[in-house]
């Protein structure tokens, strides 16, 4: 084994698991060095005190700290205050009928979580609550942030590459061994019995990713300056609002130089607010975004090559419409030299809007993603041929819901609004959100020149252009029922313009 090179050694490591790791450490001295390297490559915690003393000691180890090169906050929260334990019993008994439910066992064979005492319950809401308070002194304290800044970063600034903040492992996907054990590490709230049915409702990400980026941007010693990947979900909308128009360049700035991929997912949500309307929020949203601060923060990461802003975080039963302007995202005539791939969700704008920005990236954009996507007074059958003519994609992801308006001369007459409801890539095969895809690619290399926003021209072709590529499966569908609802003009009754509200259509 001494005979094998150290590229080898190191690509063997790779593939081992961490209790295996354990194992190929103890070999010899060149090995324990070659293990230390894939130990903890990715360092997931919480906000708790027990959380933040690992870290710490992650920190200081003379070895393991030089090889981490991911943190991930795990973002969700607990109800606060903690609910009492007549609810929490009460919550526990609903999941225990409806994991009885849900299978063939019978109660014994659900195992103790599901067979617990009164006793038993007791001592677990205890935990419970402890766990919950001592999140919440953590939060409100900015204790979190004093650890990060203090003892965390400026020990791994060497080694570390990427920011993470994810609530219930949104960010699963391309993690590989490291998913695999954030899955099974258990932590203070992870330990709790039925913990995920006491978690807050409110999207919470963006404390949690304010915890990262300003403790790096006010760090005692060495900063982190080689983050290349900062990545968080259920940011709630109001994380760009600042009083001070420089605060989010300030916190972005160590990055600027090295930060290649960004994905936010947004929310405009209050869940916990019953009076939560989703209008207002848009206009709130719209108006803290006008005046640049977002789109000038954007413009000094100059070497992004990933961008992904989804605004459509949602879990209403609706889909409340496109809520960013992209103006107030990206400047007119602004270019990112790198940027390769492209996600933008729940944005609208005129097409000639989104046909330039494409245009000044078309040299290096590659991929890109329209979700729950609004044309302001312009048609998709007008810019799907455009990005098909014009853009030279590996993969265009039109998905979500879309809207859009016919304009002059187009067959079916000017002010007809067009909407489309083409659902998520990771739910069913949809034949016409797959076929646009190949519709789009390779400057029209991968499907012929037949625009499919119509059942007869996704059936037509999708099995010689598409199902290779997207294959059908047991729950494919061509299209969704509804596929256009008709408003005459801007002055016509709203409600009779949505009788073919999708979330009405038994698809």
């Amino acid at each position: 084994m001494d005979r094998l090179s150290s590229e080898l050694l190191h690509t063997i490591a790779s593939l081992l698991s961490p209790v295996d790791l354990v194992s190929f450490r103890l070999v010899s001295r060149s090995f324990a060095q070659i293990g230390a390297a894939h130990l903890l490559p990715e360092v997931t915690f919480e906000a708790h005190e027990q959380e933040l003393a690992r870290l710490r000691a992650i920190a200081r180890h003379p070895v393991l700290s030089r090889h981490v090169r991911s943190l991930v906050y795990i973002s969700d929260m607990q109800q606060q205050p903690p609910v009492e334990l007549g609810p929490y019993v009460d919550e526990y008994q609903r999941a225990r009928r409806l994991a009885l439910r849900n299978s063939d066992l019978t109660a014994r064979d659900l195992g103790d979580e599901y067979n617990m005492s009164q006793a038993e319950l007791e001592e677990a809401h205890r935990s419970y609550v402890a766990a919950a308070r001592n999140q919440q002194n953590i939060l409100v304290n900015r204790r979190d942030i004093d650890a990060l800044r203090d003892e965390v970063l400026p020990r791994l600034a060497r080694s570390l590459r990427a920011f993470t903040v994810t609530e219930s492992y949104k960010f699963e996907a391309g993690a590989g061994r490291g998913r695999e054990g954030r899955r099974r590490r258990m932590t203070p709230h992870r330990d709790m019995v039925h913990s995920d049915l006491l978690l807050l409702d409110r999207p919470y990400g963006g404390r949690f990713l304010e915890a990262l980026l300003k403790a790096n941007a006010d760090a005692v010693g060495a900063r982190c300056e080689d983050i290349e990947s900062v990545r968080a979900s259920s940011v709630h909308w109001d994380f760009f609002e600042r009083d001070d128009p420089a605060e989010l360049r300030r916190l972005f700035a160590p990055l600027a130089a090295t930060l290649k991929c960004l994905e936010l997912g947004l929310s405009i949500e209050d869940y916990g607010d019953e009076g939560f309307d989703a209008r207002d929020a848009i206009e709130q949203v719209e108006a803290a975004m006008a005046n640049g601060h977002v789109r000038d923060a954007l413009a000094t990461l100059v070497e992004l090559d990933t961008l992904a802003l989804d605004f459509g975080d949602y879990v209403g039963e609706s889909w409340p419409g496109p809520v960013a302007v992209l103006g107030h995202l990206v400047a007119p005539g602004f270019r990112w030299q790198n940027l390769r791939c492209l996600t933008l969700g729940s944005v609208h704008c005129p097409r000639q809007e989104l046909e330039a920005a494409l245009q000044l990236h078309r040299g290096t954009l590659r991929e890109l993603c329209l979700r729950d996507f609004g044309l302001e007074r312009t048609s998709w059958r007008r810019f799907l041929p455009w990005v098909r003519n014009n853009m030279d994609l590996s993969d265009a992801c039109i998905c979500g819901y879309l809207e859009g308006r016919t304009e002059e001369g187009d067959d079916e007459g000017s002010g007809v609004d067009e909407y489309w409801c083409l659902e998520s890539p990771l739910s069913n095969p949809h034949g016409m959100r797959c076929s646009l895809n190949m519709y789009c690619r390779r400057r029209g290399k991968c499907y012929p020149d037949k625009l499919p926003l119509s059942a007869d021209v996704v059936l037509e072709y999708y099995d010689e252009w598409v199902a290779a590529e997207f294959p059908r499966g047991d729950k494919f569908r061509v299209w969704t029922e509804v596929e256009v609802h008709i408003r005459e003009n801007e002055d016509s009754d709203e409600d009779s313009s949505r009788d073919d509200d999708p979330d009405s259509v038994d698809w």
